[in-house]
Parts: structure tokens; sequence; C-alpha cells
């Protein structure tokens, strides 16, 4: 601190004050004692006022303390960034169920691959073999039709064989005449249709010119539909007799083949290669619903439509669909692909959907960039109160992976309750298939679901809405409804922004935190080293080594305090008068008006100031209080004014010393200090 004998800047004066944001400060200032404060306040910058929060919740919690921010995920999936106070969607979930506002282990998943296969087309149930002709389940593998008879690989066996042709679709149909069959038709790549009544394989006749590929039941009628010429007919009595089938309808044009053919609410819809839909009228002529929908042709475009709550589910390209045809024709997107936030390995194109009673529905999605297939669940029932109770309203979301593989690429999704509780089947264009058992409520204790070993689920990056602030976190809580004994929860993560932490790892991934694992419901742990930076990105694992349990979470907090950018206010009072006295005994000659008018202009700027305080550091400041007084005339003075400011530090401008510092010192009082180091004598 200078003395009146001192020779350092800011002498002569208490400080120096420059309009200018750079530059060294010129205008000298003289400030006012005061006996209790002594020459000039400097405190931290207050924050918040110690009021009492209004409303007793974790968003009432003062942020500069501790605060715990809640995540529930709620709102499905593909939240990269935190986007409110309150996020209720995540970022991606891997091998997790994440449903009923609850998440846990994911479903385990039971692979086989038949020892005769090819790609899986599709899975139909249909009456099996003569002995009992139990309602059994098929799949369309390539030249194969195969039959289930159990859960080994060998017991998905080839029950029929066509080679050097694909099955492209079946039906289950029985005619309207004496003695029809319950049977499984089966259209193939070459126009051929035979049926199987659970003893032999029957060729139909049909109609010269006629080689149907793609073919569909609506009601007591059987639909058959022939991609090359485009035409579709239809057939309610024996379908191997060639008289059966009606006349022809023509579909579109020709240059583009059909791929689907599919009904729902007693509605037939044909799809072609380019993704536009068509539909057909009592007198034979047919409707372009949507030419506008269009897309470069490619035979998969619609292959896997399926119907579901009265809607038909389609994909065209990358894009996914839904055709409502309750009251007319109202198409809407509603693929995963929406979401347009996500930054997740979990992304791609719908390749197969299957809808699961009214509860949810199953959709696969391959990303081709990694060759991986992940299995999403769609549709939530979200509770909402009114006057009458509660009501559910079903929640148009997408969450997952519940489950995913690796250097595969799913073809087909089918549920099925062969042999006898509902089970979700998945088939892969390697020929292998997979299964999980399904249970109406899976995230309960003992409810009778399947889990895998352990799966993670990741938050969406945490700022807590202080995207420029660095923030202290503290420590972590879970809780839910279940705690297996065996089961643990563990978190891990990566930090944007860090300040002091140690550096993440070469590849990015996350950081095992010292938290110690998880076992009991509502426990909290601590971080044991400090953990801080601008954002965080948590990953929360799962393990059980029961594939009974899992356990079952609402949610977690996240227990942190925010921690701005130091900041320090300063209090003073500048003397605004005539003949000032400076510290080394002269009189300031600029007039007291002019030192206010240099303040007044200092507080108007849009800007920061430079200022010189009297310990030599010289601030870069910005004025947030003004107040002057004007003081009692003197005999000798004119007007004058002691003016009251408060300005706040912004910032450290580093002013180099000048030779004239250094007066009065010895050359030998400098042994020891660098050139460097004297810079700040």
């Amino acid at each position: 601190m200078p003395t009146q004998s001192s020779r350092r800047r800011p002498w002569p004066w208490d400080a120096r004050l420059s309009i200018s944001p750079i530059g060294i400060p010129d205008n000298g200032l003289m400030l006012v004692p005061n006996p209790q404060t002594g020459l000039m306040i400097g405190k931290k910058q207050q924050n918040l006022s110690q009021s009492y929060p209004p409303v007793a919740d974790y968003g009432s919690s003062p942020t500069y303390r501790e605060r715990t921010f809640e995540f529930r995920p709620t709102g499905g999936f593909g939240e990269s960034i935190q986007s409110s106070g309150q996020d209720h969607r995540y970022h991606y979930a891997m091998d997790m169920w994440v449903t009923g506002g609850l998440f846990g282990q994911g479903p385990l998943v039971h692979d086989l691959t038949p020892p005769v296969t090819g790609r899986i087309r599709l899975f139909v149930e249909a009456l099996g073999p003569a002995a009992g002709r139990a309602l059994s389940l098929f799949a369309l593998a390539g030249a194969n039709v195969l039959l289930r008879s159990d859960d080994t690989a060998a017991g998905m066996g080839a029950l029929h064989t066509r080679a050097g042709h694909v099955a492209m679709d079946a039906v289950r149909y029985a005619g309207l005449f004496s003695g029809a069959p319950d049977a499984l038709y089966v259209a193939w790549d070459d126009g051929v249709l035979e049926e199987y009544n659970g003893t032999a394989w029957t060729p139909c006749v049909l109609p010269a010119g006629f080689a149907p590929q793609f073919l569909c039941r609506l009601g007591d009628e059987l639909w058959a539909a022939d991609p090359v010429t485009c035409q579709i007919r239809k057939c309610t009595n024996d379908p191997k007799v060639a008289g059966s089938w009606s006349g022809p309808i023509q579909i579109g044009t020709p240059s583009i083949r059909i791929t689907a053919l599919r009904q729902t609410n007693d509605q037939l819809v044909i799809a072609k290669a380019d993704g536009d839909l068509f539909t057909v009228n009592a007198d034979g002529s047919d409707n372009d619903l949507y030419p506008g929908l269009a897309n470069t042709t490619d035979p998969d475009n619609c292959r896997t439509m399926v119907a579901w709550q009265g809607s038909l589910w389609f994909r065209t390209g990358r894009a996914f669909w839904k055709l409502d045809v309750q009251g007319g024709y109202t198409l809407s997107p509603q693929g995963p692909g929406r979401n347009l936030s996500n930054l997740s390995e979990v992304r791609g194109p719908v390749q197969a959907f299957a809808g699961w009673n009214s509860q949810m529905a199953f959709g696969a999605i391959y990303n081709s960039q990694l060759n991986n297939s992940y299995l999403l669940t769609y549709g939530n029932w979200e509770p909402s109160q009114t006057g009458t109770g509660t009501q559910f309203t079903f929640a148009d979301q997408w969450d997952g992976a519940i489950a995913h593989w690796v250097g595969r690429k799913v073809t087909a999704l089918f549920v099925s309750s062969v042999p006898s509780d509902a089970r979700l089947y998945i088939g892969f264009e390697d020929g292998g298939y997979s299964w999980i058992k399904l249970v109406p409520f899976p995230l309960i204790p003992n409810g009778g679901a399947e889990f895998n070993t352990g799966g993670y689920i990741v938050l969406p990056l945490h700022h807590a809405m202080f995207q420029a602030d660095l923030k202290h976190f503290i420590g972590v809580s879970v809780f839910g409804p279940y705690f297996p004994s065996d089961g643990a929860v563990n978190i891990s993560y990566r930090l944007r922004g860090s300040a002091g932490m140690p550096p993440a790892t070469p590849d990015d991934d996350f950081i095992t935190t010292d938290i110690a694992p998880f076992n009991t419901n509502g426990q909290r742990n601590d971080f044991s080293t400090p953990v801080s930076g601008a954002a965080i990105e948590v990953k929360l694992s799962m393990t059980s080594a029961n594939p009974a349990d899992t356990p079952i979470l609402e949610g977690i907090g996240w227990h942190e305090q925010l921690v701005p950018a130091f900041r320090r206010d300063f209090q003073f009072t500048v003397d605004c008068r005539d003949y000032v006295a400076r510290r080394d005994g002269a009189a300031e000659r600029h007039s007291g008006r002019w030192l206010r008018d240099l303040i007044i202009q200092a507080a108007s700027q849009p800007a920061n100031v430079v200022l010189e305080l009297p310990d030599e550091t010289v601030q870069d400041v910005a004025f947030f209080d003004y107040t002057e007084r004007q003081v009692v005339h003197t005999a000798f003075g004119g007007q004058a004014w002691q003016v009251d400011c408060q300005v706040t530090q912004f910032g450290l401008k580093s002013i180099y010393g000048t030779i004239g510092r250094t007066r009065g010192t010895q050359i030998g009082a400098t042994r020891g200090f660098t050139i460097d180091r004297m810079r700040l004598m």
C-alpha cells in the first residue's frame, strides 16, 4: 500500500482512473477516508439474497450452496444436452428397460442360429403338422420355411426348402368352401404360391400371367400381389383353383414394384418400392394416397409394414411413418430419427416394428456405420389427474436401447405367445434369431421377467442451466422402489470445461469414480476427491448376478454447488473539490466539477473502465452505483462534491512498472530477484 512518502503508482493520488479500457490510468483521484471503514471497502459479490425459499423443493435450494438435481427418465431418449432445470429425457441407454417412470436392467436375450437357415424375412403363426395341429411359429428364412419345435438352435428346423428361391410372404387362411383347410400359404420370389395343410405342400393353380409374391388376409378374403405386373387379386374360395381368383386390379405403374400388401381396420393398403401408398375402390380403381411420399426405389421400402392400433407402421428411406386409417387416411412421422439432438450410437432407420397389445411396441434400428442393431421400445402411458380421477394418456416416445447386437442387422420382429408366454422374436440378416420374454410389467419385483447381467443409461450433458460457470459436484444418491441384495449401481462420468481435474482417458471414455457402488435404496455417496467443471456427463451402470432380479430405480439425485467466477465489489468515495491535497502535499489543479464529470463519464460507460487502486493493482471494473453529495462551501473553494461509487472487478490488467518505481532501492536489495520478477516491484 503506498504511503505519503511513496514514489510508486498511484502516487501521488489514492487512485487513478482511465475511461479508455486500455492503457495506464492517468487521471488521479483522492478518496475520502472514513473512520469506520477506512479508505475503501472491497468484498466478494453477493449473488443471492438471504431469503427463505417460498417453495420447499429441490428447485428452491440455493444454487451457490448444495443443490440437488433430480433426474427421472420419463420422456424418452435422445436428449444429449440438458435443456431445462427439470430434464425428463436421457441421452441413451444400453441394455436397459426404461418404462413406466422406472428403469432397470434390460431383458435377457436368447440368441439362436438354426442349422439350416437364410435371411429371416418374417415370422408368422399358423397351425403346425397334422399331429395335433397346434398353433406353431414359422419363419421365412431365405429358401427355407422354418418351424419352431423348442428353444434350441436345432429346434427351429427347416420344414420346407426350395433351393435357389426366396420365401417372400406368408399368411394363415381358410377359404369359404366345404372342407377348406386352415392352412399356411407361402408366396415365393418366382411367383409360386404353396399351401401347407399340416401334411403336404401343394402348389396353387393361379390365373395365367399372375405370379404373386405378397399376401394379405382381409376378413374372409385372401389377397395376393404380383410386384412385376403391379396387379392384385382376391380369393374367397379355394386358392389352389385358378377360377377362385378375381380379375386383376392394376396398382399404379409397373415400373415401380409392389413391396408390401397389408390391411388394418378392413382397409387394404398396397405399398410400392418408392414408398408410395395405394388403396382400391369397389369398382376396381386405385387411389394414389401420397404421391409426394415417393423416394428412391428400394425393395426394402415398406417391406416390414405392420398393423397396430388401427394404423399401419412402415419405413421408407430413413423415415418411419404411421398411417392412421380410422376415419380417413392420416400420415404422420413417428420414428426416432425425428430426434435430431441424439448424438449417441443408438441411431439409424427403423428396420422392423411390432406392437404388443395396447401396452407398447418395439422397433429395431440399424446403425450402418457401426453395423450394429438396437432394440427400442415405443410408447408410454402417462398419468394425469382430472376432476373424475386419474387418466392415462399414451405418450409418443422412444426408449432404449433395451438390447443390442454387434455386427448384425435386424430384418424382422414379431410378438408371439408360442409356446405359451408372450415373446418378442427378432430375426437377422445372417439367418439367426433371438427371443426375449415379455411380461406386462417388467420392472416390478418378482414379476416373472428375465434380465441381463448389466446395462447402463447415459444422462444428458448436465450444466444446471449455468453453462458458463463452474460447478462443484459433491455426490450422488439413488432412489427407487426395489433394490435386490445382489444388485449394484455404479456411477462414472466425463467432464467438460474441467478445472484442476485429471485429464480424460485417451479415448475420452467415462472416468470411473471413487464413489463406492450403491447397494441400498436411498443411499448417498459423496466424491472423496473434488470434482468440478462447467458440465458433466454421467453414466449410471447396473449389475445383478440373478437373471430374475434387477435394481429398479425411479431416479437419481445429483448433488452439486454452483461456483461462479470470483468477483469483488469495491466501495469508495471520491473527493471532488478544488485544491484537493495530494499525497505529496501538492494541490490537485483540476476543479471539483471536472473531477465529478470524470466520474460521471466512467459510470455511464457501456464498457468497462480501468481503475488503478491503492494496492497498485490495475483493475478492469464496471460502475454499478453512483451517488453524489454536494458538500458545504468553504472560504477558499467553489462547488464541491463527494461521490460515492461502487464498482465490480471483472479482470486484472498486467501493467509493467517504470524505472521510477525503483527510486530509493539499492542494488544490493535486488539480490536474488530475476528480471521477470522485478517487474512486480
